[in-house]
């Protein structure tokens, strides 16, 4: 998965082409879930905007596997990313409750 990570931050703006030719070789869930996409790693401040970009990349990778052929050989990539932004959203409502902590003390 090295490639993978390499191809996201070396070459963002291609990584979403990349992985609809990744996945058209390669349907494993097991491998997909392998593949780190998150976009950065270091933040300053709160990390609600950091978050906001995950859900959002998250959601750009969904809807062009939506549009890959034969989508039922797909449907738990899609579900596994439908949770992770799940998962996401309450940590942005989490972070905020930290940020709001913050300026309270």
């Amino acid at each position: 998965m090295m490639i993978m990570s390499v191809a996201l931050y070396g070459f963002h703006d291609k990584f979403i082409n990349y992985l609809n030719h990744f996945l058209l070789l390669n349907k494993d869930l097991e491998i997909f879930k392998r593949i780190w996409l998150e976009t950065s790693g270091i933040t300053m401040g709160s990390r609600v905007p950091y978050i906001q970009k995950e859900i959002d990349f998250c959601d750009e990778i969904a809807s062009m596997i939506k549009a890959l052929p034969n989508i039922l050989n797909y449907a738990d990539h899609v579900k596994y990313l439908e949770q992770k932004i799940i998962w996401l959203k309450k940590d942005i409502v989490n972070e905020q409750k930290r940020d709001f902590e913050g300026y309270v003390e």
